[in-house]
């Protein structure tokens, strides 16, 4: 054993064991007599320069960068990482107003109006992240909660309605007619008119 079993322990407590081909610069360096346990050298890797390794060392001079060529046994230890702190929980966004379209479902938050919640659920049990500016946005859902109808603007912003404060706005069906496909040959599509006036 490199160290008395009490003392490795304690190493490990800090560090973890790693192989000594594949030391990373900054790993501790043990090396030991085997017939003499307690005859040790300890330096930090400082570099491979493709055929040695050199080490930050005093032996026993001054403290500097130089090779340990030791006929002993060596094993490498490299600091235990520390748990990085959790990310912080994202915050959720607004959306932004978007241009007025009327064929999509919108709901315009009226001119002067400063004060609108926006929850990232329906109902006044929703946390609360911010204010809707005055403008047009899209929704895409609607819920009853706690009196009001809340509209879906985004995946985690609603609001509550109501004729004070904001004005719904169905989007108008497209006027072009779907037609009905009856046949696809040789790149062209076969589709069903109805009934089609032509002059004679």
């Amino acid at each position: 054993m490199i160290l008395w079993d009490w003392k490795y322990a304690q190493l490990m407590e800090y560090f973890d064991e790693v192989s000594v081909y594949e030391m990373n610069q900054g790993d501790v360096c043990i090396w030991y007599d085997p017939n003499n346990e307690q005859n040790c050298h300890i330096a930090i890797l400082d570099n491979w320069d493709g055929y040695n390794c050199w080490y930050f060392s005093q032996n026993p001079n001054p403290c500097r960068v130089i090779q340990c060529n030791l006929n002993a046994t060596m094993r490498a230890f490299r600091r235990k990482k520390e748990t990085p702190p959790a990310p912080p929980e994202p915050t959720p966004i607004i959306t932004p107003n978007v241009p007025r379209d009327e064929y999509k479902d919108q709901i315009e938050v009226l001119e002067g109006i400063t004060e609108l919640r926006v929850r990232t659920s329906p109902g006044l049990n929703g946390e609360a992240i911010g204010h809707a500016n005055p403008g047009f946005y899209n929704y895409f859902e609607t819920a009853e909660a706690d009196g009001y109808v809340w509209y879906r603007i985004s995946d985690s912003n609603w609001f509550a309605s109501s004729d004070e404060w904001t004005k719904v706005y169905p989007a108008k069906k497209d006027e072009y007619k779907q037609l009905k496909i009856l046949d696809k040959k040789d790149g062209y599509v076969l589709v069903d008119l109805g009934q089609v006036w032509i002059k004679e």
